[in-house]
């Protein structure tokens, strides 16, 4: 049988043309490379300023230098290629030390140096996956095929299976292919097969476009990441699919050719970015509807593809401009490319600084003024060149229709609202309702939070919000970076961000040197230095934050801490700030970014954990916060077997809910330590706890895990980029519907320790385990006796009565005697003195300031009462002290327990705000706005309890539904009469009337028809049943 007749032959010729050609088949393969090396340049060193002016520089230079026509260059450039992807895992950590040691210090010469050193290595990169690729692309440009194998590529390795294998193993095994590829290819049928024409242009391209354009482009793509980014989470996943999206959509247009223009362009662009109103509805329906994460990873990538559509059809116009271009002017060919690169470099460059000052509604005015003004002028050119030039009906038609299009970008300011992405967008509760049938409109009304600042920085959109009266939180596109109260003396602090500072400083035994990499909020910097140490060096990227914190919204709370001589600030990356340091700390503490964010991919792996370790003090302790709310057990563990690898010996305790504090150390020894209960005893951890309304003892009383206590997960693999799934993991993992936040709970209570039981043969667990008694009182009274406060008197009684304490102490000329513990005596002085007080009628100021003297050191059965008692006794004050008893009611409100079921503080502190005329409207209004919502979670917690008398419960009814209607009018009329944004007055009014206005209403006429119905005689009542 003749080879050409041969079934398998013919079978073969008939899918040849649909099957796809080499170029495509190794710019695929290529892709999956890339997206190795890129994770590891990300994870590595972040999104530092220097990789990417490394990127940018090696871009420039690797387009830029001439491929040599030799028939045995794509065998060794990929030769070249898989060996260093090969032995990236044993050279990589060496290559990033010598680096690291390189620029310690940060001087200017390191940091070029470094850059360099990058470039180089990049440039290499480059030159071997271009030269990998057959001599017809060199000679025709950058082809379609080839922009549409890379976005196959990338989206395959990048958005599938990054997420399930390692991308060291992925890149490896796409090496050898396209070796073996070059090895087996004719390059005499390659470059007949590849073959691009490009047809004249009609004298309309010009250089001077093209560069204009290329500037254009530059200016647009930072801004379009900033509108993906007020989307959707900034994880790898958005990042690998807007590289993907955008080499698809150039490839289209190099397909396409002459038939993309750029009115169309700036149509298309105009149209994305007024849709941003409908963008949200579209993310916020997905992440509320989309149970199946491969549907919801589908869906979400088919929108980035038509937001990024618009910059990648103009990349690819230019691309064919300069085909075109290049064609003509041979002779100055090699540098037009180029030339179009460093101006969208440029333009980059000119967009991150712009951003800021006009934001991304205006920089997209700008490129499609750009896009338009050059349409009009190779109108004008084609008018010229050609007189009998005109348009159908139908093209003008559709030209009017662009450009009715185009002036639709003047409402682009009007429509784009970070504001309203960041309350619908990135809240499971706005998830919920909106599924329950809330509408988008009403989403920021679902808390008590109002924007204070909005703000465009360099790293992205901050917003600063107010929440619970006295809190002010920090968003990083949408994402909650911190949380700090301006007044603790009134609005308790952070739990897991205040542990994360005096769990380490009080473990080690004397530290002096703390460096805090990540300030958040500024709740670290600010506890840190409580404590006994000699200098806090702090790293952040934010410069932006920390202007707030010195004259800014955070200032009330940040400007002593900022201003403390032992504070020493260094706007820098996590990943340059580790690498950068040149001495050993005793303590560090890390705050990282969200661990679904790619920028923050750096500070979760295993070579950002060894270099930590390498700048620990010889019993140094390193801290690390980690919120696992969004995750499974397997995330939890493989950070945990991660840290204790890097370190060598690592326990986690339980902070918040939905947080975990890792703690690090080299040695057991040197976290459990000896002196531990002395030094978590002493006045400044006391008052440091007492702002989130913890005795130290609670402290000692924390749960904690160590690695063997989560051997029940299989999946441990280390957070490595040669070994593990690290960032792509995290994001699927976070999109994953299920009750995680059980799963890890289930985990954790399998094998529960305490960090007391590591003490428990200590003389002072005796003390511990009292307090521990005293706390748990406070939380029975408050739990078990809604709005009777003074049960607590009842409590002490009996423990100083029954359980009496006593010292002995050397007494000069009377030898040793036995005297009341101090504690003890302490608590009796209290009652004399707020006996005195309650004597008097009116009551004097020195009397009640005498009593308020009790509320330091704090004292876990009187400290919070104490404001109780003090409130109640301001009532009969002379003067009146309206101010200082509310300040008293708003402790004892929002210090209150999470079981507490009492209303009458609040209904005070409710009618103090209504009637002061004196105080701040801002004020009134945040701590109204909270008491409220704090007012419908104890009438929630009511209901199904029967210990309160039915009297009772109609008067508190009455009273909160008067009070919380005075409160909407003054809020209201606050909102009218001074700056506050009056429709989400609205919306939050609207809200609160009807999940607690009426909610009330309608219990109270179900206690009304309880109380009016007659009793059932007992015989009919028998009948009956």
């Amino acid at each position: 049988m003749d080879a050409s007749t041969h079934p398998l032959h013919r079978f073969y010729a008939r899918i040849t043309p649909v099957l796809p050609d080499r170029q495509f088949v190794v710019t695929a393969l290529l892709g999956f490379v890339g997206v190795f090396w890129i994770h590891l340049f990300v994870t590595t060193w972040g999104f530092s300023s220097s990789l990417g002016c490394a990127v940018g520089l090696s871009a420039l230079i690797a387009i830029s230098l001439p491929r040599p026509q030799q028939a045995l260059v794509p065998q060794l450039a990929t030769a070249i290629l898989l060996l260093l992807t090969v032995t990236s895992s044993f050279w990589w950590a060496g290559w990033e030390k010598v680096l690291s040691e390189a620029m310690a210090g940060q001087s200017t010469g390191s940091l070029l140096t470094v850059t360099f050193c990058h470039s180089l290595l990049i440039i290499l990169l480059m030159i071997c996956g271009s030269w990998s690729l057959n001599s017809s692309l060199h000679k025709s440009g950058i082809s379609a095929n080839a922009c549409l194998g890379w976005a196959c590529g990338i989206a395959i390795s990048g958005l599938m299976l990054s997420a399930i294998w390692p991308t060291y193993w992925t890149a490896s095994f796409a090496c050898l292919i396209i070796v073996g590829l070059s090895m087996i290819s004719s390059p005499s049928a390659e470059t007949t097969t590849a073959k691009n024409t490009f047809r004249g242009s009609r004298g309309r391209d010009s250089w001077k476009s093209a560069l204009l354009l290329s500037m254009a482009l530059g200016l647009l793509l930072p801004a379009l990441y900033r509108f993906l980014c007020q989307l959707q989470p900034e994880t790898a996943f958005l990042f690998y699919a807007i590289i993907a999206a955008f080499s698809c959509s150039c490839g289209l247009a190099l397909w396409a050719e002459r038939r993309v223009r750029l009115l169309p362009i700036a149509g298309l662009l105009s149209l994305v970015i007024v849709a941003f109103p409908l963008w949200v509805r579209g993310y916020l329906a997905v992440s509320a509807l989309v149970s199946t994460v491969s549907i919801a990873l589908l869906l979400r990538a088919c929108m980035i593809f038509l937001i990024v559509l618009p910059a990648g059809l103009l990349a690819g116009h230019l691309l064919a401009m300069s085909h075109r271009i290049s064609s003509r002017k041979n002779g100055y060919a090699q540098f037009y490319l180029p030339a179009m690169l460093l101006c969208g470099l440029v333009g980059v460059t000119f967009s991150q600084a712009l951003i800021p000052l006009i934001g991304v509604p205006f920089t997209a005015m700008i490129v499609t003024g750009i896009l338009l003004a050059v349409a009009l002028s190779r109108y004008q050119a084609s008018r010229q060149i050609t007189w009998t030039y005109s348009r159908s009906r139908s093209q003008r038609v559709g030209a009017g229709l662009m450009y009715a299009a185009c002036l639709s970008m003047l409402l682009a300011p009007l429509t784009y609202s970070p504001l309203l992405a960041s309350r619908a967008l990135f809240s499971t509760y706005a998830f919920q309702s909106w599924r329950s049938g809330t509408q988008l409109s009403e989403l920021p009304g679902l808390d008590d939070g109002r924007l204070l600042k909005l703000t465009e920085t360099s790293n992205g959109t901050l917003s600063f919000w107010k929440h619970q009266g006295e809190h002010v939180q920090i968003r990083s596109n949408g994402i909650p970076q911190g949380r700090i109260s301006l007044n603790a003396q009134i609005v308790p602090q952070p739990t897991g961000a205040l542990l994360g500072a005096v769990l380490p400083l009080s473990m080690h035994k004397a530290p002096r040197e703390v460096l805090l990499i990540g300030l958040e909020s500024g709740l670290g910097l600010q506890t840190t230095l409580e404590f006994p140490v000699m200098n806090v060096h702090c790293c952040d990227e934010r410069a932006d934050v920390w202007e707030e914190m010195q004259t800014g919204v955070l200032a009330h709370a940040m400007q002593p801490a900022t201003a403390d001589t032992r504070v020493h600030y260094r706007t820098l990356s996590p990943a340059m700030a580790v690498r950068s340091q040149l001495q050993t700390y005793d303590v560090i503490v890390e705050s990282p970014r969200h661990s679904a964010s790619y920028p923050g991919a750096s500070q979760y792996n295993e070579a950002h954990y060894r270099r930590l370790a390498e700048l620990l003090c010889e019993e140094g302790i390193y801290c690390q916060r980690f919120i696992f709310s969004d995750y499974g057990p397997s995330v939890l563990t493989s950070l945990a077997a991660t840290i204790q690898n890097s370190f060598g010996y690592m326990t986690a305790f339980d902070t918040a809910p939905g947080e975990i504090l890792f703690v690090a150390a080299r040695r057991s020894e040197d976290i459990l330590s000896e002196g531990l209960i002395e030094r978590i005893s002493t006045p400044q951890v006391q008052r440091a706890l007492s702002h989130v309304g913890w005795d130290w003892s609670v402290a000692m009383n924390l749960a904690r895990f160590e690695l063997e206590d989560l051997q029940s997960v299989t999946d441990k693999a280390k957070a490595s980029v040669f070994t593990g799934t690290e960032a792509f993991g995290r994001c699927v993992e976070m999109m994953r519907w299920g009750n995680k936040w059980n799963e890890v709970r289930d985990l954790l209570a399998q094998n529960p320790k305490r960090l007391l039981s590591h003490y428990a043969d200590e003389k002072e667990t005796d003390d511990i385990l009292r307090r521990l008694s005293d706390v748990a009182a406070r939380e029975q009274v408050l739990e078990k006796h809604p709005d009777e406060f003074w049960v607590y008197r009842k409590s002490v009684k009996k423990r100083l009565l029954d359980n009496p304490r006593s010292v002995i102490e050397p007494v000069k000329g009377e030898g040793i005697q036995q005297k009341m513990h101090p504690e003890d005596k302490r608590r009796l002085n209290y009652f004399e003195t707020l006996g005195e007080a309650t004597q008097q009628n009116p009551c004097q100021l020195s009397d009640l300031l005498k009593v308020e003297e009790f509320k330091q050191p704090f004292d876990p059965l009187i400290s919070h009462f104490l404001h109780a008692e003090i409130a109640k006794l301001y009532q009969r004050c002379e003067p009146p002290e309206p101010e200082r008893e509310l300040e008293h009611w708003l402790y004892a409100v929002y210090y209150g327990g999470r079981q507490e079921r009492s209303v009458r503080g609040i209904h005070r502190a409710l009618e103090l705000l209504n009637e002061n005329q004196k105080l701040d409207p801002q004020v009134k209004y945040d701590h109204a706005n909270a008491l409220m919502e704090i007012l419908r979670v104890r009438w929630q917690m009511r209901q199904g309890h029967k210990d309160i008398s039915q009297p009772v419960l109609l008067i508190d009814l009455k009273d909160s539904l008067e009070l919380s209607q005075q409160s909407l009018t003054m809020m209201q009329q606050i909102a009218e009469e001074n700056d506050l944004n009056k429709a989400e007055t609205a919306t939050r009014v609207k809200h609160l009337e009807r999940v607690l206005l009426r909610t009330l209403r309608s219990y109270r006429t179900e206690m009304l028809a309880k109380a009016s119905s007659l009793p059932i005689p007992p015989v009919q009542q028998n009948n009956n049943e």
